[in-house]
């Protein structure tokens, strides 16, 4: 499928602008097509903020198009191996892969956990009124000239 850059989602593009520069700078192995280098430098160098290191390179590894060999520090390159560059079909897919591994980690609570919830809070909330005007009490006793 292909996609008019106008219509693609900024994080695809910006994943297949960073695949492509990673690709055109690397070296073939016997590994496969590697690219060793700063990819935050990379990243700021095609316009993009710093931020955006982290969505690309974690959007590259989850949907396989490429692997983390050593991960880069200060004067340290990283070293990724390039399995293949990132489509819309596949970007698509790993959204909703992304999108149902949320759901099936998001908490689950029952009415009975929603009602328990609320009869804690509203206990709580009795219980801090009442400690609330005993202090107003105690400071009316405290300074009666105050008012």
């Amino acid at each position: 499928m292909t996609v008019e850059s106008n219509a693609a989602p900024k994080l695809y593009t910006q994943c297949v602008a960073v695949y492509e520069q990673m690709a055109e700078n690397s070296q073939e192995s016997a590994h496969g097509q590697i690219w060793t280098g700063s990819l935050t430098t990379m990243v700021t160098d095609l316009g993009y903020s710093a931020g955006v290191y982290t969505k690309v390179s974690t959007r590259l590894r989850s949907m396989g198009c490429a692997t983390m060999i050593q991960r880069g520090a200060g004067p340290i390159e990283s070293v990724w191996q390039l399995n293949f560059p990132p489509t819309f079909d596949i970007y698509e897919q790993n959204k909703k892969e992304i999108a149902e591994k949320r759901k099936e980690r998001a908490p689950k609570a029952n009415a009975d956990d929603v009602m328990q919830m609320v009869h804690d809070l509203n206990r709580r909330l009795i219980s801090a009124e009442m400690r609330l005007s005993r202090l107003d009490g105690n400071r009316a006793i405290a300074d009666p000239d105050d008012d």
